[in-house]
This record gives structure tokens, sequence and C-alpha cells, in this order.
């Protein structure tokens, strides 16, 4: 392919992720730009993984997860209403953060199948990237990844990836002692944030 033809590749998808993104979120006034890292959320304002050269199918694949996740925070998230129940300590506050991403995560899995699909390659992406597979024994400093995989997991009745096995096996005996009424109760209250936010 031609370095024109991949420009154009490249401009039709992000034109495509930018136009699915904001019908999604409900929001026109989102603005979206594209970047190197992961993807990052301040406000109306959106910057998601760039794509370089003829993007593979797993590159789109991320693409579209990290578009997706933005856009689900975007619509189901009430940003003052988690300030104000967010917890004193920074390890609460971290749980507290990603069991949220969880929680819109599992709504629009839950109403389009191809969001759950995308979604899945995110995960996969953010497993190897992170190194989950390398953990060994419990690592308080991922406690925030291990329980918000694991409460995924329940709550969307999916495996996790394989490479994501080494983070949270450790901490599945506990989580599942100590743990079940809880997990059943934010299975219970996905839809409804203030109310999941209380459990």
């Amino acid at each position: 392919m031609s370095t024109k033809k991949q420009e154009q590749a490249q401009a039709l998808l992000k034109r495509v992720t930018s136009a699915a993104l904001r019908a999604m979120a409900g929001r026109a006034d989102v603005a979206i730009s594209y970047g190197s890292g992961e993807v990052d959320l301040r406000g109306n304002r959106v910057r998601l993984p760039g794509v370089a050269g003829r993007p593979a199918t797993q590159d789109v694949s991320r693409l579209r997860g990290a578009a997706d996740a933005a856009a689900l925070l975007l619509r189901y998230h009430d940003a003052a209403l988690h300030q104000r129940r967010m917890p004193a300590s920074q390890p609460a506050r971290a749980i507290f953060d990603a069991l949220e991403q969880v929680r819109v995560q599992r709504l629009g899995s839950k109403r389009l199948t191809g969001v759950g699909i995308n979604l899945e390659a995110l995960l996969d992406h953010t497993c190897r990237s992170k190194g989950y597979a390398k953990v060994q024994g419990l690592d308080e400093s991922l406690a925030a990844d291990a329980i918000s995989l694991l409460v995924r997991e329940r709550l969307s009745g999916t495996k996790l990836p394989a490479l994501a096995a080494p983070l949270v096996d450790p901490w599945r005996p506990m989580l599942q002692e100590r743990g079940s009424i809880w997990l059943r109760r934010l299975a219970e209250t996905v839809g409804d944030q203030a109310a999941f936010a209380e459990t």
C-alpha cells in the first residue's frame, strides 16, 4: 500500500472511530485527538491511541476498545457523584476508580455485543502492556487491577484472558471468601452509579 493510501486509510479510521465515539457517548461536543500512549479522558476531551502505518487487526480492535471505553464513561458516568463518593485513602481511590470503569463497560457490553468484543481486545492489550503474565504472588501494588478484573469477570460472566491469571489468581480466594455478598450487590446495582458506589 502506498504512503498516500495508508494516510487515507488512517484518516478514514480516525473519522469513523470519532463518529462512533460521539454517537455512543450521546454527545456531539466531544473533542477527540490521537497520540501516543493509552486513552486519556478529561472532561469532554479524549485522546485515543494513534495508529501508524498500515494498522493490524489487533491495533484497530484496541483503538475501538479504547474509544468505546471512553464513550461509555462519557455516557454513563457522573463525575460529580463519583467525586463526592470518592474514598479518602489512595489504595481505596484506585479501586473505586477501576470499579467505576468496570461498571460503565458492563453497561455498554450488555447492550451492544460489538462493544463487548472491542473491550475484550482492549483488555487483552492491557494485560500484555502491564505485564500481568509476569506477576508473582499477591502484589498489593496491583490491588486495583486485580480486584477490578475479578469484578469484571463476575459481572460479565466471561473468563478473563489467560495472561491475567498470574495477577488475579492469588486474589481470588480472598475475594470469594470475604466478598461474595459484596460481588452480588455490585451485580445488582450496576445500572445505578450511586448505589454501586455505596456498595
